[in-house]
């Protein structure tokens, strides 16, 4: 088991689904992840920040998922961004080329803001 359980909450702000995490994105928590975040993409135009204050480390796989999730918004006619991303996660996901990819905006109202207004 992971040594922080991952902790996934939803709130709404305005019309966006604000999802929280909170704890280790791996690969004990990625069905839990696709289960909760999926359908909130599969939606008619989706408007979803994941909020990954709380995220200290997450896995290839889950990253690979939150491509998954990017795409899912976008061919629905929505957006999808995160914030607040911890900075050695965030290495990864230049590593990985995820930061051309994904949209990132590490403010969280600015985040919320830009996403509710596509």
């Amino acid at each position: 088991m992971s040594g922080s359980d991952l902790r996934i909450t939803v709130e709404e702000e305005g019309n966006v689904q604000v999802v929280i995490l909170s704890g280790d994105v791996d690969s004990h928590s990625s069905d839990m992840l696709r289960r909760k975040i999926r359908p909130l993409c599969e939606e008619q135009q989706p408007r979803v920040v994941i909020d990954c204050h709380d995220v200290g480390y997450v896995n290839s796989a889950c990253l690979g998922r939150f491509h998954d999730f990017h795409k899912e918004c976008s061919s629905n006619g929505g957006k999808l961004a995160f914030c607040r991303v911890d900075s050695s996660v965030l290495q990864v996901m230049d590593l990985l080329g995820l930061t051309q990819i994904l949209n990132i905006i590490q403010d969280r109202d600015e985040s919320i803001a830009d996403v509710g207004a596509a």
